[in-house]
């Protein structure tokens, strides 16, 4: 078992030999981080606070503080955040009993002991501890706003009287945490007392209304349980927010009278009850057990355990816990002193107590040396503390009791490879069905080694799977598996109507190595059904569409809802998904793609429909290309300052489509300021000869008069026939910076239209090596000038850049192309501003916009009927 350490105490748990309260447990486990502290004297006057990480299997020292006088400890509290730790203490100095509240920081971990000791009261003891404040306890709750309200139980003794009394303590939310002294907390009693010194031993014990975990709460109401002479107490404090505190009664209402004179009075609230514990009056080998509504209004119920085992008469120590999974409350004690540990288990779901069973062997512990966590939350155990030994120095050791929580209900999985989609939805009878669930169990490292799968068809017999003969069974049958899930054949799950069966509903139930067994599982409900499968029409497998707009056509049989998809298959990225669009009468059979696809664009379209009950088809591909023909390229062919009318008279020309160019349906102007910066490369009109140009796979590059866009001469390229990828360059590198934007504007015209145009921006690096390539394509039309541009910005490590244009694949020998107006420049990204929009070709519009003195350049935006657009080129 593991050792924490050692104590040189007279009694380190907790009140120093004097008396000893196992009810008051000094081991917690923080709610955030489900590590486990606990708390005890290593000397007579210090305390240390150690940690396990690793649910008790090892311990950690990790600060400690000292206090003269020290007789005794609360037990702790770690509040609902996890931020600190909350302590009382009892102190025996200047003929008093002292009572000191100290906050410990554990948010990071490793406690901070910064926050000084708080005197809470103190009661003459005529010099001897204990003689005023017999025990204590506390409750921190952190409010919403960051404030903490902290409740401090302490049990009192004077000659003539004896009882509780119930100090607050606030905590503001600021940088500090200022704490202060405020009993206002509590409305509207704070003592609780009877006439009579007992001395014999007081002890009260809280918790709080919490949902089974021992801090989260709705409402954090406060129950204690305290004994004065020979009658058992439960006092229930009502929360009434965080900015009033608790409402407390005017009296205690008795649980028990008649009860023998006792240290212990332990109490728990297990997640739906208050449990108290004391000593059978009449056999006092034995425990009474009561049980408070949670009104504290009655008694619900009262158990008696069975006879203690190692006793002389009386149990001299006895504490409890609960499993908080099952409610079952755990009673330790121990008879003769020192002696064994025993415990006993109440069982609810049977209403029957266990035997009382020895918790560690033989090893004998004191009635005052040890001492139980409130419950098994977190670490799935029960687990002690205690002190062993004859002499100083004594050892603090921890152990674990396991214990084996049966399997909660299993869940299933849906949605994954062979299982149904959801709950209820429709499969296919041709198919195999895979049945997936997950064993639940609050033992995590508790696996599954049987099953039982359950299955009724409509209102059938409920059936059972056994997988020695692969048949159903009519009687409950588990199978031994350590696999969370069966695959059945189409021949195995399909009833005997097929798909015409009414749904099938399946329930699994597990069992544990224990071999405790979960609760059947919710029903997973099946459709019986056949697969209908749609036919794709368009666009068919490796189409090349001439426009940016794609249509889905198909034809099925019976659909219910279809769902269209389309992906750039060059980068993976779905661009559209319609998601799933009900069709209840079953008439749609086409879907217009509502996204407008680039030219060049490669993709796939899939298509999967729905039948009348809901299963899915196959899915149907395509693949396909977009290579559209963009309209002609509109001009700007006159701009004529008007001064009489205050603007500038700029007139638009749309040259009339050739071949497959599409005709325009819709023009807008734009204008723009001009920033007069002229073209970088130094000959990119050809009219005198070809400086600055050089090639890479053309046979002749050559000035031509034959055409030319602009003045008389163009650039003429005539592939050799055997080069792939041909393209020309500026023979410059032109200096750039990395990230720089740079334009790339041309005119081509191709005498046939059998290869792409290719328009590049070439960066290169330090050396003058290229490093990367922008690019954009053109579809060409055979026999007319193409207007191309581009922008990019450089790329990292780029220190120069290259004008370059080309063709893709491997042109003929004839597939020859003029270029003209090759011009490179660093861009200018402003897109202008629309200054009339559906405009006409060959008239002349009169911008008023336009301000005197400011040089401005215009362009014209097309677009076509096939969804297609161009910008024609800036003018000035």
């Amino acid at each position: 078992m593991p050792t924490v350490t050692t104590s040189t105490a007279d009694g380190a748990l907790p009140q120093g030999g004097l008396v000893s309260f196992p009810p008051m447990t000094l081991m917690e486990r923080a709610p955030d981080t489900g590590h486990l502290w606990l708390i005890f004297r290593t000397t007579t006057t210090t305390v240390t606070i150690y940690r396990s990480i690793d649910n008790a299997a090892s311990w950690q020292a990790q600060g400690s503080f000292t206090r003269a006088g020290l007789y005794d400890l609360s037990d702790f509290s770690i509040d609902q955040a996890g931020d600190h730790i909350h302590i009382v203490y009892l102190v025996n100095e200047s003929s008093q009993d002292r009572m000191f509240y100290k906050r410990i920081d554990i948010r990071s971990g490793t406690p901070s002991f910064s926050t000084g000791e708080m005197q809470i009261t103190a009661g003459n003891n005529g010099g001897t501890a204990r003689s005023y404040w017999y025990s204590a306890c506390i409750y921190a709750y952190k409010n919403p706003d960051g404030t903490f309200a902290i409740l401090i139980p302490g049990a009192f003794h004077q000659s003539s009287y004896s009882g509780i009394y119930i100090y607050g303590v606030s905590i503001k939310n600021d940088a500090v945490f200022s704490t202060y002294k405020n009993d206002g907390i509590v409305r509207s009693t704070h003592q609780y007392r009877l006439s009579g010194d007992d001395s014999g031993g007081l002890t009260v014990c809280r918790d709080v209304e919490h949902n089974g975990d021992g801090y989260t709460t709705k409402t954090p109401n406060v129950w204690l349980a305290f004994q004065i002479h020979s009658t058992s107490y439960c006092l229930k404090l009502t929360w009434q927010g965080y900015k009033t505190g608790w409402s407390s009664p005017t009296s205690a209402p008795s649980i028990a009278t008649s009860r023998l004179s006792s240290r212990d009075l332990p109490a728990r609230w297990d997640g739906k009850r208050f449990v108290i514990m004391s000593t059978n009056p009449t056999d006092p080998t034995k425990m009474d057990v009561f049980e408070r509504d949670a009104g504290n209004t009655k008694n619900v119920v009262k158990r008696t355990s069975p006879t203690h085992p190692n006793n002389t008469g009386t149990i001299n120590a006895n504490m409890l816990s609960y499993n908080h999974v099952t409610q079952d409350f755990r009673l330790f004690a121990v008879g003769v002193s020192p002696g064994p540990l025993y415990y006993v288990d109440f069982i609810r779901a049977s209403g029957t107590w266990g035997t009382w069973t020895q918790a560690e062997g033989a090893t004998s512990i004191t009635t005052s040396e040890w001492s139980v966590r409130r419950s098994t939350y977190g670490t799935n155990q029960y687990d002690v503390y205690r002190t062993t030994g004859t002499a100083s120095p004594w050892t603090m050791g921890t152990y674990a009791l396991a214990v084996n929580f049966a399997p909660t209900a299993p869940t299933w999985v849906t949605g994954t490879a062979g299982t149904p989609p959801t709950n209820g939805a429709a499969f296919d009878v041709s198919a195999s069905l895979t049945l997936d669930w997950v064993h639940n169990d609050p033992n995590l490292t508790d696996a599954q080694t049987q099953y039982a799968l359950q299955r009724q068809i409509g209102a059938g017999t409920v059936q059972w799977w056994r997988t020695s003969d692969s048949t159903w069974q009519t009687v409950e049958t588990f199978n031994t598996s350590a696999t969370s899930a069966v695959t059945l054949s189409a021949a195995q799950w399909v009833g005997a109507g097929g798909a015409g069966d009414p749904a099938h509903v399946y329930k699994v139930a597990t069992k544990d190595t224990g071999g405790l067994t979960s609760p059947y599982s919710s029903g997973l409900g099946v459709v019986p059904s056949t697969r209908t499968d749609p036919t794709l029409t368009a666009p068919t497998g490796g189409a090349i569409l001439n426009t940016g707009l794609v249509v889905a056509n198909w034809t099925c049989a019976d659909q219910s809802a279809y769902r269209v998809t389309v992906t750039n298959t060059a980068t993976g990225v779905v661009v559209h998904d319609s998601g799933w669009q009900a069709d209840p009468a079953g008439q749609t059979s086409g879907y217009v793609v509502p996204v407008l696809l680039a030219d060049g664009f490669t993709g796939s379209l899939t298509l999967q429909t729905k039948n009348g009950e809901g299963l899915s088809s196959v899915v149907r591909t395509a693949a396909f290309t977009i290579d559209f023909v963009e309209p002609v390229a509109p001009l700007v062919t006159g701009l004529v300052p008007a001064p009489n009318s205050g603007g500038i008279n700029v007139t638009v020309t749309q040259p009339a489509p050739t071949g497959t160019q599409p005709a325009t349906v819709r023009m807008d102007l734009y204008r723009r300021k001009a920033t007069g910066v002229l073209p970088t490369n130094s000959n990119p009109y050809f009219e005198t000869n070809l400086n600055d140009w050089g090639q890479t796979g053309y046979s002749v590059t050559a000035r031509s008069s034959t055409f030319a866009h602009t003045g008389t001469w163009s650039l003429l390229l005539t592939p050799n026939g055997v080069t792939a990828s041909p393209y020309t360059q500026t023979s410059t590198i032109y200096p750039t910076s990395t990230g720089a934007a740079w334009t790339a504007n041309g005119w081509f015209r191709s005498t046939t239209a059998n290869k792409t145009v290719r328009l590049k921006l070439q960066w290169y690096n330090a050396s003058s090596a290229l490093i990367s390539e922008s690019v954009r394509d053109f579809t060409p039309v055979a026999g007319v000038w193409i207007w191309m541009s581009m922008t990019a910005g450089a790329p990292d490590l780029a220190t120069g850049v290259r004008w370059a244009c080309g063709q893709t694949g491997t042109p003929a020998a004839g597939d020859t192309v003029y270029l003209d107006e090759a011009v490179l420049m660093p861009a200018n990204q402003d897109d202008g501003i629309r200054t009339n929009f559906d405009i006409a070709s060959g008239v002349t519009y009169l911008d008023w916009r336009a301000v005197t003195g400011v040089e401005y350049e215009y362009r014209v935006y097309a677009e076509a009927a096939n969804g297609t657009r161009v910008y024609g080129p800036w003018q000035a």
